[in-house]
């Protein structure tokens, strides 16, 4: 019994479908973890730039550093591990100073990134007390 052209026709047709649709989902889901890890970095630099701008202000204290750093994570949905400003004593460091603070997240966060469970994420920036 002979098949006609139209049954092979349909039949290498689901075959390049089942050989393409995986390798097409697979960039689909590549391309959005690569946003959720960009979206993430991007975010962190920004905390720690506002709570650089903290750090030189008068009178402000890690825990002052710390907080608009949570608040700020909180409202991205970013679970922030550690804060930390070098030099410690920054409220006592002359004008012309700079002053470093570093934030460091877990790169897996919820509904976030799937791929990187053990990853940490670090930023830093470095901000002039003026």
């Amino acid at each position: 019994m002979k098949m006609n052209r139209s049954h092979r026709r349909r039949g290498a047709a689901v075959v390049e479908a089942a050989i393409a649709l995986p390798v097409v989902l697979i960039i689909i889901l590549g391309t959005v973890e690569v946003c959720n890890g960009i979206f993430l970095k991007q975010s962190m630099l920004l905390m720690a730039f506002e709570g650089a701008r903290v750090a030189i202000s008068p009178e402000a204290t890690a825990e002052d550093v710390a907080q608009q750093i949570n608040e700020m994570g909180t409202e991205r949905g970013i679970a922030i591990d550690t804060v930390e400003v070098i030099p410690s004593d920054f409220a006592s460091t002359p004008l012309g100073t700079f002053i470093e603070v570093v934030v460091t997240s877990k790169a897996q966060q919820p509904g976030k990134t799937q791929f990187f469970s053990n990853a940490k994420s670090s930023v830093s920036v470095f901000i002039m007390k003026e």
